[in-house]
């Protein structure tokens, strides 16, 4: 049980970053000012959140390279073997630089504050689009351990998302 709420962490944090951008960028679209000082306290508490969730799957033996530093590491052959030992392992590279983008477009926003510029107004959109993408990659990945480990996972039904349901709210 252990290692499904660990899961479901790594799950929900990256859920809790991804919100935070969105909202942020809600409320700037609507013209309401979000504090600068605010916003950074709570994407660093987020990237604190997904960083601790990321670890604690190592106590499963689970290794994530989730940092651009992996892209080196997996290019060397270390961090390769490391992912892919016992079949335990996810490059989420790409969900690590899609968060860290999304969030520094997301402070040049706040920066910016209202109206936006259309440009920033762009990039912003873009970045939010690529981190759903990456972090709808994960999904597949969490689903299938938790399959491993007993969990029944629930296919939705014809006509919602197509996403794989699941009893403990992974999805």
């Amino acid at each position: 049980m252990a290692a499904t709420e660990r899961l479901k962490h790594m799950r929900s944090a990256t859920g809790a970053w991804h919100l935070l951008l969105l909202d942020t960028f809600g409320d700037l679209r609507r013209g309401r000012s979000v504090d600068s000082e605010a916003f950074s306290e709570a994407w660093h508490a987020a990237r604190d959140a997904v960083n601790e969730a990321f670890g604690e799957a190592l106590h499963d033996g689970l290794r994530f390279a989730h940092a651009r530093s992996a892209r080196i590491l997996t290019g060397r052959g270390s961090m390769n073997q490391a992912l892919t030992r016992n079949g335990h392992g996810l490059d989420v590279t790409t969900l690590g630089e899609a968060l860290s983008s999304a969030t520094y477009t997301g402070t040049e926003c706040v920066e910016a504050g209202c109206p936006l510029p259309g440009d920033l107004v762009t990039q912003a959109e873009t970045m939010l689009d690529h981190l759903h993408v990456a972090r709808e990659s994960l999904g597949p990945h969490i689903v299938g351990r938790l399959a491993t480990l007993g969990v029944e996972v629930e296919r939705g039904q014809e006509g919602n998302t197509g996403r794989a349901e699941c009893p403990l709210g992974v999805t």
